[in-house]
């Protein structure tokens, strides 16, 4: 898409989130509805990742409903004012980040794609005393992930890849500047299998990347799991669990299997509010790579 298309495009999706909530929902089941029963976003790899986890894909249509809401409401936040995302998110056990800035630690917030993971870019620097960033992965288009950028930043939250991520803590570290807190979202699927850290995710052979483990102790920050329920249409509850206070003498991927332990009993619990669109299962594991056992948290069975 040129530049001119894409620019055409970013005022739409600014002036569709103009529209009311209620609206926007309405909208939004019935493009559930369409995609549930009569061509669904990526369906075949919907069809497949629930078939290889459930035996059937009896979630289907809890996930497109999901998948619906995440997208009318992603063009919300466009508009959304920082006072109504905070007034839409509750916060349970926020005071484990208080705690833990008091104490003048730097903390990795890591979480799932999960509901809508994108709301608390807005709500969540209000919350805290932390200087709060988030990482993210770059859109091809330009325009649109200029766009996108400058939204969810508005609050005080600094959205960056994971290189601008390493550069912006290294620079507050040399500066002797205040805690941090840097939002993590760890279930992306790697390019590579032969680099990935492969284990067991929700009983299937999965590939991950070993970057939470290896940022988190690079800046001897505490890992806290942040826990994203739908309460209503457009409201959230984010909890805050602590994972790891002290991961200076964790094992190689325990940060990592800890946090997959939380967010498979949120996949448990919500089935349908996770990102099966994903092409999460693509690779298969190369002949000679390591299948790391679960060691803390261990996924057993759907009953």
């Amino acid at each position: 898409m040129n530049k001119l298309g894409s620019n055409i495009l970013l005022f739409y999706m600014k002036l569709s989130g103009l529209m009311p909530w209620w609206w926007l929902h309405y909208k939004a089941s019935v493009l559930a509805f369409v995609m549930t029963h009569i061509k669904g976003y990526r369906s075949k790899v919907v069809d497949r990742n629930l078939q290889l986890v459930f035996g059937d894909n009896r979630h289907k249509g809890s996930f497109y409903k999901n998948f619906c809401d995440i997208v009318v409401e992603s063009l919300k936040i466009f508009s959304l004012r920082e006072e109504e995302a905070r007034h839409r998110v509750d916060f349970v056990n926020a005071e484990v980040l208080h705690k833990l800035y008091d104490e003048g630690r730097n903390v990795v917030l890591a979480a799932g794609h999960m509901a809508n993971w994108e709301i608390y870019g807005l709500a969540l620097p209000g919350l805290v005393r932390f200087d709060t960033g988030a990482i993210y992965k770059k859109l091809s288009n330009e325009v649109i992930d200029k766009g996108m950028k400058i939204s969810r930043s508005r609050a005080g939250m600094t959205i960056m890849e994971m290189s601008e991520s390493r550069k912006w803590m290294d620079a507050r570290k040399e500066a002797g500047s205040g805690p941090t807190l840097v939002g993590y979202v760890f279930d992306q699927s790697p390019p590579s299998p032969n680099r990935a850290w492969w284990t067991t995710f929700l009983g299937v052979e999965t590939p991950f990347f070993a970057g939470l483990d290896n940022y988190t102790k690079r800046y001897d920050a505490a890992v806290v799991y942040a826990a994203v329920k739908r309460t209503s249409r457009g409201r959230y509850e984010l909890d805050f669990k602590l994972v790891l206070e002290d991961i200076s003498s964790v094992e190689k991927g325990e940060v990592l299997d800890r946090c997959l332990g939380l967010l498979e009993e949120e996949i448990m619990k919500e089935p349908g509010n996770w990102l099966w669109s994903h092409n999460r299962w693509k690779h298969l594991r190369p002949e000679g790579n390591i299948l790391h056992k679960r060691k803390f948290c261990k996924f057993e069975s759907w009953t």
